[in-house]
């Protein structure tokens, strides 16, 4: 009975071990997903503010070349389509 109750205090110590294994490898793996879940999402805000950015200066430069360049020339020197200028157009009030 020694030798019986010495192997159900080692089984019952090896389950309680590979619980707490488990509890603490789910509990990593949140903590390092979590982490670069952040730090992917942070590229990604910074990715897309700059883009933003950008495309908020073509906006810009497009509206200021309004009156005194033609739809074709605004989109070749800004990038931006001819849809896009001849809406900045109607927007501006710009014949």
């Amino acid at each position: 009975e020694e030798g019986s109750a010495l192997n159900k205090a080692k089984l019952d110590g090896l389950e309680q071990g590979i619980k707490q294994g488990i509890k603490q490898g789910i509990k990593q793996g949140m903590q390092q997903g979590l982490q670069k879940g952040l730090e992917q999402g942070k590229e990604e805000g910074i990715k897309q503010g700059l883009q933003q950015g950008i495309q908020q200066t073509k906006e810009e430069l497009a509206i200021s070349l309004l009156d005194i360049l033609d739809d074709d020339t605004i989109a070749v020197k800004t990038g931006l389509s001819i849809h896009k200028i001849e809406k900045l157009r109607k927007i501006q009030n710009y014949k």
